[in-house]
Parts: structure tokens; sequence; C-alpha cells
């Protein structure tokens, strides 16, 4: 957000530049400049945030194939295991399942999140993620000892 005020700031500025420089002459062309200037500048930042969010969301795209990829790893592992194993994990796979569905809501409530509430919710996207990658990191290890084990 803090870019795209910078951005919006420095059109208007180069507008103001541009407009003082012109003296308004009888037509008044120096004032349809400065409105098509500033129609400009409103455009180059309404792309450029759509542009951001539109790469956030490609991105979140890359994430959930990967998280599903790790997820199936997790419950191939997990279904190799011996019974008394499976016994002792069988609740972690559906806690695991569970978690990503709570990400993909809020990854669901972001593409239709108002634009001032985007980033927060990008951050608390970022989080849950990291979170769930961890936890299946976790889960696998504990599987893999529990097997060296026995």
């Amino acid at each position: 957000m803090k870019k795209l005020s910078k951005i919006l700031l420095a059109f208007t500025l180069l507008a103001f530049m541009s407009c003082s420089k012109n003296e308004k002459d009888e037509t008044g062309e120096a004032g349809e400049n400065l409105q098509e200037e500033m129609q400009d500048v409103k455009e180059a930042a309404e792309n450029y945030g759509e542009e951001k969010w539109s790469r956030v969301k490609e991105e979140f795209n890359e994430w959930k194939n990967k998280l599903n990829e790790q997820l199936e790893s997790a419950r191939s592992k997990f279904n190799a295991l011996k019974e008394e194993s499976k016994e002792k994990y069988k609740e972690k796979p559906a806690q695991l399942e569970q978690k990503k569905k709570e990400l993909d809501a809020k990854m669901d409530q972001f593409s239709d999140a108002e634009e001032d509430k985007k980033e927060e919710l990008k951050n608390e996207i970022d989080q849950m993620k990291k979170a769930l990658e961890e936890s299946i990191r976790e889960f696998e290890k504990e599987m893999e000892k529990d097997n060296e084990n026995k």
C-alpha cells in the first residue's frame, strides 16, 4: 500500500509540475491536460494494485499445490505405518486436513476482500501456511522416528 501511495504522489507531483510550466491559454487547454494526466495517474495506480494482487493470487495457487503434495506425501507415509503406529497418529491426518481447509477458506476470503483488507489477510495467510508446513514436517519426523524405533 505504501508503494501505491508513493507512485500516486509521484504522478500527482509530475502532473502539477507539468501544469505549472504550461500557462493557461484562452481555450483552457492546460486544465484539460491536467485532468487527462490525473486520469492517467488514477489508472496507473489501479493497474498497479490489480497486478500486485493478481501475483499474490498466483502465489497462493502455487502454495495450494505444494501443500497438497506435502499432505499427500504425509498421508502415504501414514498409510505405510504399522497398525499400532497408525493408532498412535490416527487423528493427525485429519487435523492437518482441517488446517488446510482453514487456509483454503482464508485464501478464498482474500479474493473477495476489499482492497484495504488484502494486505492484512495476506499476512495471516502467510503465517497459516508456514504453520501448516511446519506441522506437516513435524508429523513426518514423528512417523519416521517411530518407524525407526520399531
